[in-house]
Order: structure tokens, then sequence, then C-alpha cells
């Protein structure tokens, strides 16, 4: 997740409130941290975005940007917590590393992370390119379980991947990243093209970090909606592999100067655009609530049967929470919302902008999806909707199928950016302030309805 969701980023602000007795499905635990949360100091500067993963142990991973004024400018930083949301200090020693990219006064943009089944860590995201002459790079970056470099991994650990196709070269970035079964990697973003634009831009990486040759054209991959001659806008936001190892992408398309849709591609494993979704691989969801017509796509989920579910914003009075649901051939599914589509509003006042940034699904086939919702211009809290299956709103989460959670460390700022389930609860991560403003790494832990092997509920 990424530049491309300035619009998020911008949102950051004011945020204050404290965990609640754990009482009911989209309260805190308790448990975990300090009254449900954890708050990784990141230093003096300030954050951009950040993701969240869980190791196959049971800790956690967090990773953003961090600006300690160092002379190689913003760095990417990794933190991993225990189970109890703890800070790992066999971790680099403290629980996190900083990790500096490109060369000289880079500024490093991180996005993306996963853990491989070897422990290793990939993050993705944005760094200048060591050739000067191709400004900002995708930078994919992999370290050991200890949190170094690894060096087995393209050159020093590090790959910069440029498309070369002219334009605004800053704007070429990772925004999510993936990683097949066999081990290789998707990379997902946008590149810049010459006076047309930004394409979706894909990469596929062997386990070594070179190019994957069998993919499109030596690796690379762009896919262009063209809904507008002028406006050529197109953005790959998230990343996932279905049943048949089929690429899913979804993100945005321009089709006007304020005007964008919900955009959905899928890819064979070659690379080429798959003419069984939607006709030519490509599919777009207009939402059309507001003045400006501005949706976009932030986070996506695959069910077992290859459903889409796309998450994201929908302009309304300012911007609600905004959910398609796709069937596997790329049509909308009437029996979510009527016609595939759902807004929820929260109706804080101010601003009245709400983003909707990842999901997943508990327990009876329930809808979870987290993001940020903005009561004012200097207000931001973390927002957290459960739908049911119908795409109604759950009465038993939160209040009204709805909840929200500031920063619990007396801070402005609490943004949650990801959503994973794990032992019976829903972690969050993101981004919250402390009392000073300083900007942290958030992890937080929410009870909610899952069914465990035994066929019990935790409830």
């Amino acid at each position: 997740m990424n530049r491309t969701c300035a619009a998020v980023v911008g949102v950051l602000a004011l945020a204050a409130g404290s965990a609640i007795a754990a009482t009911r499905n989209g309260d805190l635990d308790p448990s975990f941290g300090t009254d449900g949360q954890t708050l990784v100091d990141i230093g003096d500067g300030s954050g951009f975005w950040a993701s969240m993963t869980p190791t196959a142990d049971g800790r956690f991973l967090l990773a953003g940007t961090t600006d300690r004024g160092a002379p190689t400018g913003p760095d990417f930083i990794v933190a991993r917590l225990n189970a109890d949301g703890s800070i790992d200090n066999s971790f680099s020693f403290d629980g996190r590393v900083d990790i500096p990219v490109g060369p000289d006064a880079s500024v490093d943009d991180l996005y993306g992370i996963l853990e491989q089944s070897n422990g290793r860590i990939v993050l993705a995201g944005r760094a200048k390119s060591p050739i000067v002459a191709d400004g900002d790079d995708m930078a994919v970056v992999r370290l050991t379980a200890a949190g170094v470099l690894d060096g087995s991994f393209g050159v020093g650990g590090k790959v910069f991947i440029d498309f070369g196709l002219g334009g605004a070269s800053v704007n070429e970035q990772v925004l999510d990243v993936v990683q097949q079964p066999d081990g290789r990697l998707v990379v997902v973003g946008s590149t810049p093209v010459t006076d047309q634009g930004l394409d979706m831009a894909l990469v596929r990486l062997n386990v070594d970090g070179t190019r994957d040759t069998s993919f499109g054209t030596g690796g690379r991959v762009t896919v262009r909606f063209s809904l507008d001659d002028q406006f050529l806008t197109d953005s790959a936001n998230a990343v996932a592999i279905d049943s048949a190892n089929r690429i899913v992408v979804a993100g945005l398309t321009a089709k006007g100067s304020s005007d964008t849709d919900f955009a959905v591609a899928r890819l064979l494993p070659n690379g080429q655009l798959d003419g069984s979704f939607g006709g030519d691989g490509r599919v777009t969801v207009a939402f059309d609530l507001g003045d400006n017509l501005a949706d976009g796509a932030f986070g996506l989920l695959l069910d077992a049967d290859d459903s889409i579910t796309v998450v994201g914003a929908a302009t309304d009075v300012g911007y609600d929470m905004a959910i398609a649901r796709l069937r596997p051939d790329g049509s909308l599914d009437t029996a979510f919302g009527g016609d595939g589509r759902v807004t929820v509003p929260f109706d804080l006042g101010g601003t009245h902008s709400e983003f909707a940034i990842d999901t997943l699904r508990v327990e009876g086939n329930r809808l979870l999806v987290v993001g940020i919702v903005q009561p004012s211009s200097t207000e931001a809290l973390s927002g957290a909707v459960q739908l049911l299956p119908d795409g109604n709103l759950d009465p038993a989460f939160g209040i009204g199928g709805k909840t929200v959670i500031g920063s619990g460390f007396g801070g402005t700022q609490s943004a949650a950016t990801t959503i994973r389930l794990v032992d019976g609860r829903a972690v969050l991560g993101g981004l919250a302030t402390d009392e000073t403003d300083a900007v942290g790494l958030l992890a937080m832990a929410m009870l909610v309805d899952v069914l465990f092997a035994d066929s019990y509920e935790d409830d």
C-alpha cells in the first residue's frame, strides 16, 4: 500500500482514544501489548505507510519508513513483536532494524512485507536507483531471519527494477508483494509512461531475486485500462495468487481529471491478461456516489472459489469505505449488497472521509474490513467494519457493525493499514503517534468471532 494512496496517508492527523474492556467482537484484546496496542518507536521523523505480517512461530513483523535525520535519508524499518505484543529484543538487539536501500540520501518508502517459508523477510517499496538516470525504482529487499541483508538475493540483498518507459520516474514504485507457491515473488505497483500517465506494473522475481524471463517481457508486465484518452492513471495497489496460480491485482484507473474507478485485472501465470475474466482480463467498478466520482481500491481478498473482494474508498460527502465483490468471471456478485457493491459511512462529522485498506474473512463467512476514519481535517482514527455475507452490517460486531480506535499512547494519529487473523484474534498493523506526536509502528489485537478446528467458537 502507497503514494497512490496519498489521499489516505494525508488524512493521518489527530486521533485519541483508549482501549475499553473486551466484552464483544471488535473490542481490543487487553492481553496484547498495553491494553491491546503496541507502539514501536521509529525515530524523530515521520512515517508514511506501514505493513505487518505474522511469522511462522507466532510472532509479528511490522515494517514502514523511518526518518531519523541520518545521511541516508528516510529508510526502511522492520520491528519484530512477540505473540503477546511485546517487542522482541532478540531481533537486532532492540527489536528493530533500519535498512538504507538507495544510495546517498535516498527517500526509501516501504509498502509491503512478507515472511518466506525459510524465515527470510521480503520488503518492497521504492528507492533511488543506483543508476542516476533511472530516478526512483521499484525496490525489493530481502533480510535473513536475524534482520540483516541476505547476500544470496539480488546484489547484497537488494533488487532495483526500472521499466524505462519514460515519464516522471519518481512515481515508479512497488505497492504490494506476494509469494507464489513455488517461492517466486510477484511485486506490483505503477510505472510512468512518457506522455501517457501511469500504468499498472508487475514484476516476477526468481528466488534469488533475478527477473523471471518466462513472465511477460523480461519478467515485467504493464496493464492499462485506457478509460480516458487524456487522463491515463492506472495503479496496482494490491496483489494475490488464486487457486490456478493466476495473478489478481486491484487498484484504480482514471476516467477523467477527478474521476477514478476500482480497477481489477487477472493475469495468467505467464503474464498475459486472462480473457476469461471480464472478457479481456480487466474489470472496473464504479460507485459514483459524489460529485468528483473518485473511487479507488487499496486491498483485495480471494476466496476458495476464486471470488474476489476488493476494498477501498468511494467519494460521497468526503469518502466512504467501499467494498465490491466479484464472481470468478469478473461479474459483480449481486448476492452481496444487491448489486455487488457496499459502502459504509461512519458519519462522525467534519470531512466524512473513510478509507477501507485491508480485509479478511472470519467465522460465518463474514467480512472484516479495516482502514482509516477521519472525523475532521485534524482527526483520524483506525476504523473497522464487519459485514454479513449479504453485505449488511453485522450487529454482533462493535456498535452496529462498526468500531473506531484511537492511539492508546496519548498521540495524534491512529491508522490501520493491514489486518491478519492469528490465534483467534485479528491483529492490525499501522501507524500511530505518542504524546509528543512522534510517529511509531502500531500493532493492535482485536477480538473477533473465529471458528476453531474443534468447531467451537471463541466466545
